[in-house]
């Protein structure tokens, strides 16, 4: 005598312990984070938050990232009480992360146009943005995705005879300071005038994909804004938490100062004194500058991304509460 059938709900269990390795694929809310309380949330975001002091006094796990700071310098008095506080810096998915600034001269400085180019700040402001790789490689400054803002608007295919804002990233007209993506190739910051090729920063991103920020400082001193922290499956350039990657799960938030001062030290980053009242012209990556010399720098610790399913493997898609 053949036994029955199992009945629906038998069935169920039996193909489910067939599954065995077969890799459930979840939906974006973990078995965790739907039994956390908002004050674990907030207990857990609050536990990563970092500080890190322009002057130093960090602790070596933090001021090993740092550049030294020279009391000489046309920058100290300006920064010596400049402290950046990052409100989460582990665990990282794509979300916002609130960035404080203290100690700043302020309040920032508008300014008017400049050769028919409307300048937002000109002195005491603070430009940030997201890198990968490693901080201390004297080349650190073209792991970062500064610059693409100004391109979005740059038609390609109906003006290709006109180049980009090549100040926006690089230096004095004509003066290439390329993007270095996480695959090891380079984006050049200037306009070749051929197209149809990914060699060039605006090309590759724009503003509707750059993450980075230029904010103003209040009068007191204080900033306070949101930053948008994008993974590789946001930002594929950056490749921050893509553990195949050449920067595997750590990147960095990397703020600049902008001040008043400019060292004796940096023919390529004038000030426009007679029009604009002391305003620091060009980029915060330009190397002939010594702007990027003024960094902070926050690691940033990402979950791993991309797909926690081998090639090949069952995926079965879950839904509930």
């Amino acid at each position: 005598m053949n036994p029955s059938p199992p009945l629906p709900r038998e069935r169920a269990r039996r193909q489910a312990r067939r599954l065995g390795a077969a890799c459930l694929v979840l939906a974006s809310a973990s078995a965790v984070g739907l039994a956390a309380t908002p004050a674990d949330l907030a207990m857990a975001a609050e536990s990563s938050a970092l500080t890190v002091a322009w002057a130093g006094g960090n602790g070596a796990d933090l001021q090993q990232y740092q550049p030294s700071r020279d009391p000489s310098s046309a920058y100290f008095e300006e920064f010596k009480d400049l402290a950046v506080t990052v409100s989460r810096t582990r665990d990282l998915v794509d979300e916002a992360v609130t960035v404080t600034v203290t100690g700043m001269p302020g309040p920032s400085v508008r300014l008017a146009d400049y050769y028919g180019t409307p300048h937002l700040m000109g002195a005491n402001f603070i430009q940030a943005m997201q890198c990968w790789g490693d901080p201390t490689d004297p080349q650190f400054y073209k792991n970062c995705l500064y610059g693409a803002w100004s391109y979005g608007s740059y038609n390609a295919a109906a003006r290709p005879d006109v180049a980009p804002n090549v100040l926006i990233r690089g230096g004095d007209i004509g003066q290439d300071t390329p993007f270095r993506a996480v695959t090891g190739a380079e984006y050049s910051s200037t306009h070749s005038g051929v197209l149809g090729e990914e060699t060039e920063l605006f090309q590759i991103v724009g503003t509707e994909t750059t993450n980075e920020r230029s904010e103003m400082v209040d009068a007191d001193g204080t900033a306070r804004f949101l930053f948008e922290i994008q993974s590789s499956d946001a930002q594929p350039y950056l490749g921050c938490g893509d553990q195949s990657s050449a920067t595997g799960t750590r990147c960095w938030l990397v703020i600049v100062p902008r001040g008043t001062a400019r060292s004796p030290d940096s023919p390529g980053c004038p000030l426009i004194t007679a029009q604009d009242g002391g305003a620091q012209q060009n980029s915060p990556v330009n190397p002939d500058c010594d702007y990027w010399s003024n960094r902070l720098v926050v690691p940033l610790d990402f979950r791993p991304t991309g797909s926690a399913c081998p090639p090949g493997s069952v995926e079965r898609l879950v839904a509930g509460s």
